[in-house]
C-alpha cells in the first residue's frame, strides 16, 4: 500500500473513532542529579570517574545522542529534547564544576600515559565547557541567528536521527514533541537576556525568521511536525489498526497542545524583541561589548582544546597565506599572476591555463568521488599502519556541502560521505574534499578512533581543532606524497582549500580579535581570499555566532605540522612518518594540548629503541 492511500486509510480510521482524552507525555529518563553526584564518585578509580564524568555530560545531550546512537550503550531511549536558556548553562557550569573539583583527587603524572591523554581530554573539556558556560548567556549564540539554526538542527534530527524501526520510537517521537513547550522557554528566556544585554539581530532579519521559519510551524493544520510523524508510521509499518488509530490521535495532540503553542510564544518573544528595534537600523556591534572578548577566548578555547593568541595565530595565518599564494603563482605561465588577486588567479588557472572543467553530471562526480578514494586507500598504506576495516558509502543527498558522517555507535548507519545535488562545481575541487573527508582525513581519524579503548569523548569529535586540524593536515599531506602528480588540476584546488583556511582565519581573527574594520575586511578579502568576495561577507556574517570556526581548522593543522617538524627535529634518521601517524591517532579524538604530550612519548620511544 503506498504512503498516500495508507495515511488516508489511517486517517479515516481516526476520524471514525472518538478521541481519547488528551494528556501530556513525559521522557522515560532524566539527566543525573547534579547534587548526587559528588558522593558517587568520591571513592572511583580514575578510568571509572572519567566514564561516568563523560556520561553524565552526555545524558544532558539528548540531540548528541541520537545523532551518535548513543542511547542503546547509556541505556535510555531517545524520546528527550535539548534543553537551552540560562538555566541550562548554569546547569552545566556546575556540572564542570564538580568534575573539576574531583579530578583534584587523582594525580595526572603517576597515570599510565593512555590515562593522562584521557585527564588531559576530561580536564581541557569540562574546564573548557565552564568558561564557555559561564559567558554563553551574554550572547545569542543558540538563538541568534539559530532561533532559526537550532529549531533547523532539531527538525532535521527528528526527522532524519530519530530512529523509526519499532513502535517504541514512534512513541518517543511523541514524547519528544511534548518537550517542545520546556525546549522553547529556554530559547524565550535566553532571547530575552541577550536583548537585555542589546545582543539582538537587525529588524529586518527578525522579521525573515519569523516569516519564512516560524510561522508555517505555528499552523497546527499541515504542521510539519505532524507530517513527519505520518512518515515515521509508514517507515515503521505492520502496525495494528488501534495502534496506528491512538499513535495519530496522540500525535496530533502534541503538536496542537505542545508544539504549535510553544512556536507561538516564540513568535511573540521575537515580535516584542523587534518592536523595540528601529526599522532599517543596524544591530548593535555586540563584538565591542565588554562580554565579548571573554566569550571570544572560551569558544576559540573550548574549540582547540588549548589556549592560543589570537594575535599570533593572525600573524601566522597571514604569513601562510603569502607563502602558499606564492607557489600558486609559481603554477601561472603568466608574468602578471603575482600582481591578480588570489581569486581572479584561480579563475585564470583553472578556466583558461588548464582547463579543468565543471561536474554537470551527479553521477559522473560520484563515480570521480570513488575513484580518488581508491587512490587515496591505496597510498595510504605506505604511510598509516592501521586503515579503516570498512569503506565509506558515497551519497548524493540534499545538503548544501560535501560532509562526512560517521559511523553510529549503536550499528544502525554506517560510515557515508555525502556529496549536494545538482552541483555545479570545478572539477579541480574534488580530489581536495575525498582526501579531506575520507582517507587520510575524517574516514580514517574517525573509524581509527571508534576502535581504540579510549573514553567516548575521545571516540566523538568533540574538538574540532583536532578533528578537522587533522582533515586540514591530511590535504597538506595528500600535496606532500606527490598524489597530485599528473593532475595540476587537483593540484590548484588542493591550494585553494589551503588558501581558504588561512586567509579565513585572517579576517575571523582580524575582525572578531583585533578589532578591524569593516573596510579592513573587505580590502583583504578582495585581495587574498579564494573565492568570491560576496561569499566573505556571508561567511563572516554567520560567523559572528560561531566566530573561530575556521581558525580552528587553520589552529589545528598547524599544531600537527609544528609536533611533526619538532619530532623529525630531534630524531632526525629515527623519525618515520608511518609511525608518527600511528601515535598522534591513537589516542582517538583529543584536545590539541595533548598533542605535546603524545609526541614526546613517541619521541622518547623511539629513542629508547634506537638505543636498545
Amino acid at each position: 500500500m503506498s504512503f498516500r492511500v495508507r495515511t488516508f486509510a489511517v486517517l479515516l480510521i481516526v476520524a471514525l473513532l472518538s478521541n481519547a482524552a488528551a494528556c501530556e507525555e513525559a521522557p522515560t529518563w532524566s539527566p543525573p542529579s547534579l547534587e548526587s553526584l559528588p558522593e558517587q564518585w568520591a571513592d572511583l578509580p580514575f578510568d571509572t570517574f572519567a566514564d561516568n564524568a563523560i556520561d553524565a555530560y552526555l545524558l544532558y545531550h539528548p540531540f548528541l545522542l541520537t545523532t551518535q546512537g548513543l542511547c542503546e550503550i547509556l541505556g535510555v531511549r531517545n524520546d528527550r529534547l535539548g534543553s537551552a536558556g540560562p538555566d541550562y548553562f548554569a546547569q552545566m557550569a556546575r556540572l564542570a564544576d564538580i568534575v573539576m573539583g574531583q579530578l583534584e583527587n587523582y594525580d595526572r603524572d603517576e597515570l599510565p600515559l593512555d590515562r593522562q591523554i584521557t585527564y588531559n581530554a576530561v580536564w581541557e573539556h569540562f574546564d573548557g565547557m565552564r568558561q564557555l558556560s559561564a559567558s554563553w548567556c551574554s550572547f545569542w549564540i543558540s538563538v541568534n541567528p539559530s532561533t532559526a539554526c537550532n529549531l533547523y538542527a532539531a527538525m532535521r534530527i527528528l526527522y532524519e536521527r530519530h530512529p523509526a524501526s519499532t513502535q517504541d520510537d514512534l512513541d518517543d517521537y511523541v514524547v519528544r514533541l511534548w518537550g517542545f513547550d520546556d525546549m522553547i522557554s529556554g530559547m524565550i528566556e535566553e532571547i530575552e537576556t541577550a536583548a537585555a544585554a542589546n545582543v539582538v539581530l537587525p529588524y529586518a532579519t527578525i522579521g525573515q525568521l519569523i516569516e519564512e521559519w516560524l510561522y508555517p510551524l505555528t499552523e497546527a493544520e499541515g504542521n510539519w511536525f505532524f507530517y513527519v510523524g505520518l512518515d515515521k508510521l509508514d517507515r515503521v509499518g505492520s502496525s495494528s489498526a488501534s495502534y496506528e488509530s491512538s499513535y495519530l490521535t496522540r500525535l496530533e495532540d502534541a503538536v496542537r497542545q505542545a508544539v504549535v503553542p510553544a512556536l507561538c510564544r516564540l513568535v511573540e518573544c521575537l515580535e516584542r524583541v523587534a518592536g523595540s528595534l528601529v526599522v532599517g537600523e543596524d544591530a548593535p556591534e555586540w563584538q565591542t561589548t565588554e562580554h565579548w572578548r571573554d566569550y571570544y577566548a572560551a569558544v576559540l578555547r573550548s574549540s582547540l582544546g588549548m589556549t592560543v593568541d589570537p594575535a599570533e595565530v593572525h600573524a601566522r595565518a597571514k604569513a601562510e597565506a603569502e607563502r602558499l599564494r606564492a607557489e600558486l603563482c609559481a603554477l601561472s605561465e603568466s608574468s602578471a599572476a603575482v600582481d591578480l588577486p588570489v581569486y581572479t588567479l584561480l579563475q585564470c588557472l583553472w578556466a583558461a591555463e588548464y582547463q579543468c572543467g565543471q561536474y554537470f553530471i551527479d553521477s559522473e562526480r560520484l563515480a570521480d568521488a570513488y575513484s580518488w578514494y581508491e587512490l587515496a586507500r591505496e597510498q595510504a598504506s605506505t604511510l598509516f599502519e592501521t586503515l579503516p576495516d570498512s569503506d565509506p558509502e558515497f551519497r548524493l543527498e540534499d545538503v548544501p556541502n560535501t560532509l562526512y558522517v560517521a559511523p553510529l555507535f549503536d550499528g544502525s548507519d554506517s560510515a557515508t560521505i555525502l556529496l549536494p545535488y545538482e552541483a555545479t562545481e570545478g572539477k579541480h575541487i574534488l580530489p581536495t574534499t575525498v582526501f579531506h573527508e575520507s582517507i587520510p582525513g575524517h574516514h580514517l581519524q574517525i573509524a581509527r578512533a571508534r576502535t581504540e579503548d579510549v573514553t567516548l569523548l575521545q571516540q566523538l569529535t568533540t574538538w574540532t581543532g583536532f578533528c578537522e586540524g587533522w582533515a586540514m593536515y591530511a590535504e597538506r599531506l595528500a600535496m606532500e606524497q606527490g598524489w597530485h602528480d599528473g593532475n595540476a588540476c587537483g593540484l590548484i584546488g588542493a591550494y585553494q582549500s589551503q588558501l581558504f583556511a588561512a586567509t579565513m582565519t585572517v579576517l575571523e581573527t582580524g575582525r572578531f580579535a583585533l578589532g578591524w574594520t569593516e573596510a579592513e575586511v573587505q580590502s583583504y578579502a578582495e585581495e587574498m581570499c579564494p573565492v568570491d568576495v560576496s561569499y566573505i561577507h556571508q561567511f563572516l556574517t554567520y560567523e559572528q555566532y560561531m566566530p573561530v570556526r575556521t581558525t580552528s581548522y587553520f589552529v589545528g593543522l598547524t599544531e600537527f605540522l609544528d609536533q611533526r617538524q619538532r619530532a623529525i627535529d630531534e630524531l632526525g634518521v629515527a623519525f618515520d612518518l608511518r609511525s608518527f601517524h600511528e601515535a598522534v591517532l591513537a589516542h582517538g579524538n583529543v584536545p590539541l594540548s595533548a598533542l605535546e604530550t603524545i609526541v614526546d612519548a613517541y619521541i622518547h620511544g623511539t629513542l629508547e629503541g634506537s638505543a636498545g
